[in-house]
């Protein structure tokens, strides 16, 4: 610590004097608590001495004179003790007075054999401590020269008169001895105490110097801190400015995109509805293909128009999951369901396997679930052009009551370089640009599908190689569900239990899974890629209760291999199942070779409905065969649910698309364009249901429910169903706030119409 600050300005200030007075004021302070303890304590112990001093002079007048200047030290000293307003420095001196005429006193009347020479040592380390160094050692040298003028008495003897003790040295030589010897210790505890002094006095200006750093440092600190805290107050004002601007422009692109969404689905509502009306109508071979091209290329542009919509609504942080129970295995037979016929298209195999550790049942959001199953089955189906494609489900426990389920999606396609697999997961990217143009796509599926995962508190991830094929894997986390145990995922099964079932399919995947299903079961299966080898387990006598044979197979189809079993076995001894893809049915379903037809994939229900019915004798049981390309219409639904309806749709197209559904349904519905006239026809006559269009002109759809439920008290209210092109939750949600009852999206789909009138019920 070198005594210098820098100021304010720059300059360089010394504080040496400003830290001496400040110590000198700390000393001072200690001195008088020193002085105060002091004081107090020779008042009292003062007191037996003056007694004894009494009683022994009593009986000498001759001494009372000597006597009575004790008694006037004592009223000195109380003086000195009750006046503490006194400056200590004065009270100090006082008290070293004390000191010193008890010394002359005490050499006179004692010589060396009194008191006197303790006071030599004590009054000098007394003044040091009460008033200072330089005083103390100025009263050091006045000790000395009084104890050498008293020497010199001494040795004149000039003392005997006032000695009282008979035996006291009075030679020169005496006194200067015993004079060395406590000169010697006076000089010792004089060193001592100054250096010990001077130590004090530097530690207090240290810490008193350390003091001041420390406050100049806060001091600067604090001033950092007020410009840091105005810096982070503009900033916080900025980034909320900008989050501000940045929420406005969010809200800005969803609103736009919702308007846009709306604007492009209600004509797409017409292309969709009219081409679902088109197909169920007699047409050529060749309208029929024109018209399934216009529908497939409306879907594909309303896919596209959903993955925009998915993909902005995740990027705004306003996608919200649904937490309700559902049936794992269902979810993944209809998510198969729904690309079965693409696959069959290709002539690709599709399979799924579901371990048997994993929930019936689980919480979650089985359409956002569905989504990603959909998405890399897809692109499986677009980038694979032979082989296979196998769904795979596994799970484990993943802490208290919480499952992690794992599902892959495993293909035969083309594979993708390890170089190029980060590109995958990036919007509107695809592995290069010749994969786009050959396949299409906007590259928004896996981006949303693994932030959906994300969501679910899972991930997704990729293993690939060029030429052999991709497996997308992606986990989830949900709660097992209870549910009520369905017969097929049971093991124990009395009546196919131990039955010998044959299955004869070349692909590797197909066996396996069958095998594993079967064996479940408790039957014993026998499996083999080669018709001709399954042919001459037959022939040798082989015995088999059921066989299962593939429809597709390179050396012997399924109907040829069926054809030669029957020479050798008849329906009643050997039933005979055929598995078959989407759209390769040539076999007649109610041909007598065979007991059951299966779809692939193979849903274990089904196996397990066909089995059943095979072993209970009920023959030509077909199961899994589904009509795709024609919507279903029941002429009679309106016969057997009578409801007065009520179309309100602003747009032309809409207008006759959905009178034509509801006219192929039975029912003829009457017609409003807007709000008011809705209100002015329920004022006319009752009606059980109202199809509202959400944007009309003059009354919207919310504005029109909400004056329907305020105009009709009585209660009876028909029921609204909202038909509207907005796809997001919020307006699903807002229509149901305002009064609504169901809720059907655009583009209007003839089994979501159908599902929404079983739901109503004719006002009484």
């Amino acid at each position: 610590m070198n005594g210098k600050i820098e100021t304010k300005g720059g300059a360089v200030a010394d504080t040496a004097p400003v830290v001496t007075a400040e110590i000198e004021s700390i000393l001072s302070e200690w001195r008088t608590r020193v002085l105060n303890i002091l004081l107090t304590v020779l008042a009292v112990v003062a007191l037996p001495p003056m007694g004894v001093l009494f009683a022994n002079t009593l009986p000498h007048p001759e001494q009372w004179a000597m006597a009575l200047v004790f008694p006037l030290l004592y009223l000195l000293l109380l003086g000195l003790a009750v006046f503490r307003r006194i400056d200590v420095r004065l009270r100090g001196w006082g008290v070293i007075l004390l000191a010193y005429i008890v010394e002359l006193v005490g050499f006179a009347r004692g010589g060396l054999a009194g008191t006197g020479m303790v006071y030599v040592v004590a009054i000098p380390v007394l003044t040091i401590i009460l008033v200072g160094i330089r005083s103390g050692l100025l009263m050091a040298v006045v000790n000395v020269l009084t104890f050498t003028a008293f020497a010199a008495l001494a040795n004149a003897g000039l003392l005997e008169n006032w000695l009282i003790y008979l035996d006291n040295p009075l030679a020169w030589e005496s006194w200067l001895l015993e004079g060395f010897g406590t000169g010697m210790v006076l000089t010792l505890v004089l060193v001592l105490l100054v250096s010990f002094h001077r130590f004090q006095t530097k530690t207090l200006e240290s810490e008193r110097q350390a003091s001041m750093e420390l406050t100049r440092t806060y001091g600067l600190l604090d001033s950092y801190n007020q410009t840091l805290e105005q810096e982070v107050e503009q900033r916080t004002a900025e980034l909320e400015r900008a989050m501000h601007e940045a929420q406005a422009a969010s809200r800005a692109k969803s609103t736009f995109l919702a308007t846009m969404s709306h604007e492009i689905r209600t004509p797409m509502n017409g292309v969709i509805g009219m081409t679902s009306l088109l197909l169920d109508t007699d047409l050529t071979a060749e309208q029929r293909e024109f018209v399934e091209t216009i529908r497939t290329s409306g879907d594909a542009l309303l896919t596209i128009i959903n993955d925009i919509l998915g993909f902005s609504k995740i990027e705004a942080g306003r996608m919200e999951l649904e937490n309700q129970p559902f049936d794992l295995r269902t979810c993944v037979e209809e998510t198969l369901d729904l690309v079965t016929s693409r696959a069959a298209e290709k002539g690709l195999e599709l399979a799924w396997l579901v371990d048997e550790q994993v929930p019936n049942s689980i919480f979650g959001d089985v359409t956002r679930l569905r989504q990603i199953l959909v998405n890399l089955l897809n692109n499986a189906i677009k980038f694979t052009e032979e082989g296979e494609i196998v769904v795979q489900v596994s799970g484990m426990e993943y802490g208290e009551g919480s499952e992690l389920i794992h599902f892959s999606v495993r293909d035969t396609g083309i594979g993708i370089p390890p170089d190029r697999v980060d590109r995958l997961f990036q919007p509107f990217s695809q592995v290069d640009a010749s994969t786009t143009r050959k396949y299409g796509g906007t590259g928004l599926g896996l981006v949303i599908s693994k932030r959906l995962a994300e969501l679910m508190g899972g991930r997704m991830w990729l293993e690939s190689e060029a030429g052999a094929g991709s497996t997308f894997h992606f986990t989830i986390q949900a709660q097992a569900a209870t549910a009520p145990s369905r017969a097929y995922l049971r093991e124990d099964q009395p009546d196919l239990r131990g039955k010998r079932v044959l299955i004869v399919d070349d692909n590797a995947t197909n066996r396996r899974i069958l095998t594993l299903q079967t064996q479940a079961w408790g039957m014993r299966p026998v499996e083999t890629a080669s018709p001709i080898e399954a042919l001459d387990w037959i022939i040798r006598g082989d015995p088999f209760d059921v066989a299962l044979l593939d429809m597709q197979m390179p050396d012997m189809d399924g109907l040829a291999l069926a054809v030669e079993i029957r020479k050798e076995r008849d329906a009643q001894t050997l039933p005979l199942a055929m598995l078959t893809s989407l759209g390769r049915q040539e076999a007649d379903a109610n041909d007598g070779e065979f007991a059951a037809f299966l779809t692939k994939p193979i849903k274990p229900s089904l196996l397990y409905g066909a089995l059943m019915g095979i072993f209970a004798d009920r023959t030509h049981l077909e199961a899994g065969h589904r009509e795709m390309s024609r919507p279903q219409f029941d002429p009679e639904m309106a016969r057997r649910r009578p409801l007065r309806i009520l179309l309100a749709e602003d747009n032309a197209v809409n207008q006759k698309l959905t009178l034509r559904l509801l006219e192929r349904l039975g029912y003829r519905a009457d017609l409003a364009a807007n709000g008011l006239e809705v209100l002015e026809a329920l004022r006319r006559q009752t009606y059980d249901v109202i199809l509202m269009d959400v944007q009309m002109p003059e009354l919207d759809g919310l504005e029109a429910t909400r004056a329907i439920h305020r105009e009709m008290t009585h209660g009876r209210y028909p029921r609204i169903i909202a038909m509207t092109a907005g796809a997001m939750k919020e307006d699903r949600d807002a229509c149901l706030a305002a009064g609504m009852d169901d809720y059907i999206s655009k583009p209007i789909r003839v089994n979501e119409l159908v599902e929404a009138l079983k739901r109503c019920r004719p006002i009484t």
